[in-house]
């Protein structure tokens, strides 16, 4: 059972190296119960790999895992990843078009804004790492 306070996901653990477990994690389509998907080729399927450290527990690979953050985590990403880029993109469109600029070039140069702000959140990257943490449990 996952914390309240927690998002969580069944995953199989497919390597474990200097107490970082790689857990692989499968993301169903909403149709995935289906009896006809494979029929409709509606149901979809994508797996992902999570890194998340196992510290002293005792897991082996190959075993079920249930792997969870903390919804607070989940939302600080949402920010990083979607909301501050679309505030970027609409603040500088605005001043640029205030300032003058016709719609082509407003347009040009708020989106080159955005390359500037991937190129910092990618460099900071392992400061990130440290703030979003996975954790695991054994799957009773």
């Amino acid at each position: 059972m996952v914390p309240i306070d927690c998002i969580g996901q069944k995953g199989i653990i497919e390597q474990i190296v200097d107490g970082t477990a790689r857990v692989n994690v499968t993301n169903y389509s909403a149709c995935s119960a289906c009896k006809s998907k494979e029929s409709c080729l509606m149901g979809e399927s994508k797996s992902d790999i999570i890194e998340a450290s196992i510290g002293d527990g005792q897991f082996s690979v190959g075993e079920t895992v249930e792997v969870f953050m903390h919804k607070s985590m989940g939302n600080k990403a949402v920010v990083l990843a979607y909301i501050l880029p679309f505030l970027v993109l609409f603040l500088s469109l605005v001043v640029f078009t205030s300032a003058g600029f016709s719609d082509l070039y407003s347009g040009i140069l708020s989106l080159s804004l955005l390359v500037p702000y991937y190129i910092i959140l990618y460099l900071s990257r392992k400061k990130l790492e440290k703030k979003f943490s996975f954790s695991l449990k054994k799957e009773s």
